[in-house]
């Protein structure tokens, strides 16, 4: 066959292991790499040879990480955070299960070695370092008194905008993916209705799916008529105004007052620092980061009752568990009444009633401000149209739907005493409410 063309390619044995090193990301790898150094350090200490861990009987490789679970510190010598714990035996079952095909984990043989580690976690949790810390989601006020402050006339506020909506509409994970995106992966469709949407045409591999599990990143950002916030109207504005010799979504905003954008790609730190300074630049009650939006989709989905299985086919989520942490969240307007509520068992209506007028008060100012667009009676069919057009409408709020409930009375510097109006169900109305004062 010498000179003959080979039709497949013969990989030896080390291409064959870069091949499935490259099927985790770039985040596993350095978690399995960490690991495996604290492993290391500890065999050092212990007097170990870290390469007897490869051969040695399982009964003895279990007691080896009875005491290496138990003993496990940081470089300080304190305990480490219960999360740093669980990142670590995770990289060592990865670690294990690469060269000697155990998992270290799930197989019963190590049973006891894990009841060492998950006693560790316990103890850890007694010491306080157990607590899990997930990113706040924005709070509506913030939301709004951001999208308020993208001046769309301009490169750089046209591109701040499409970068918020596309990390809200189709929940992208932090810095993930962000310097890889391309023009190109981006498409418009039109639903059975008529509505015209973006979606992505190319998926990325991301955290939760590596593989092709014909796993999608289902969102949608859908036209907003006359809507200056129209998500789908900004998006299709910035690619026309993007350089067409570069496939980057992100590119470098030209100087000067022309709406345009050099063939720069943005750096990979501006982007994956772009929430931080957007929050600095807007003002916002507190720093933001990119994950934070994130944790904005999901909490605000679940506020508007979506079902944990239909923000899975958005959020990218492989379990309902993994986003119970989304829903547990307890914002400021509802920690409020429900203070107010134990305050009005101890004293009456009194201070309930009071707190009642002081948010009607400043009702355009607080957080309450609500979507007055729901259906609860959507059919399950037709949750790829409707359900995902419910969803934009959960993030635009503030431009046509903010009441400002002015219903303090100056006279005698005093609040009014406001009479309760009713609880109404409307759909497709205008309503006017008249309060009366005595």
């Amino acid at each position: 066959m010498s000179g003959q063309r080979l039709r497949f390619v013969h990989l030896n044995s080390e291409e064959l292991d870069s091949l499935i090193d490259e099927k985790n990301s770039a985040n596993t790898t350095k978690v399995i790499n960490s690991s495996v150094s604290v492993l290391k350090t500890f065999c050092n200490e212990s007097g170990t040879n870290v390469m007897e861990l490869y051969t040695t009987p399982k009964p003895e490789l279990q007691e080896f990480l009875k005491s290496f679970y138990a003993g496990l510190r940081n470089s300080d010598g304190e305990t480490y955070a219960k999360k740093s714990m669980i990142s670590i035996r995770y990289g060592l079952q990865k670690h294990f299960l690469k060269k000697r095909k155990l998992d270290i984990v799930n197989d019963p043989d190590f049973k006891e070695a894990n009841n060492v580690f998950l006693a560790m976690c316990t103890k850890i949790k007694k010491e306080g370092k157990g607590a899990v810390v997930h990113k706040d989601p924005i709070s509506r006020p913030d939301l709004q008194k951001l999208y308020s402050s993208f001046d769309l006339k301009e490169a750089e506020g046209l591109q701040n905008k499409v970068f918020v909506d596309y990390m809200l509409y189709f929940c992208n994970r932090g810095r993930e993916n962000l310097r890889e995106l391309r023009i190109s992966d981006f498409s418009t469709g039109t639903d059975a209705e008529g509505r015209r949407f973006v979606y992505m045409a190319r998926d990325h591999a991301t955290k939760n799916h590596r593989n092709d599990e014909n796993q999608s990143q289902g969102g949608r950002m859908y036209e907003l008529k006359d809507s200056i916030l129209c998500p789908y109207g900004s998006f299709l504005s910035y690619i026309n105004k993007l350089n067409q010799d570069l496939d980057v979504l992100w590119q470098r905003p030209s100087k000067g007052n022309e709406l345009k954008y050099d063939k720069i790609a943005v750096g990979k730190n501006t982007l994956g620092d772009k929430m931080k300074n957007l929050s600095k630049k807007a003002g916002l009650s507190k720093i933001y980061t990119n994950h934070c939006l994130r944790a904005t989709s999901i909490t605000e989905l679940d506020r508007s009752g979506f079902e944990a299985r239909h923000i899975m086919s958005i959020s990218g989520h492989q379990s309902e568990s993994s986003i119970r942490s989304y829903s547990a969240h307890v914002d400021d307007k509802k920690k409020l009444d429900m203070a107010m509520s134990i305050s009005k068992a101890i004293t009456g209506d009194s201070i309930h009633a009071e707190n009642n007028a002081a948010t009607l008060r400043t009702g355009s100012k607080s957080s309450s401000t609500m979507s007055l667009l729901q259906d609860d009676d959507i059919a399950e069919s037709h949750f790829q149209d409707s359900q995902e057009r419910r969803l934009l409408e959960t993030f635009v709020t503030h431009e046509t739907r903010t009441t400002n409930l002015n219903l303090y009375q100056e006279k005698e510097n005093r609040p009014a005493k406001i009479q309760p109006a009713p609880i109404m169900h409307i759909n497709n109305s205008s309503v006017n409410v008249h309060y009366h004062y005595y």
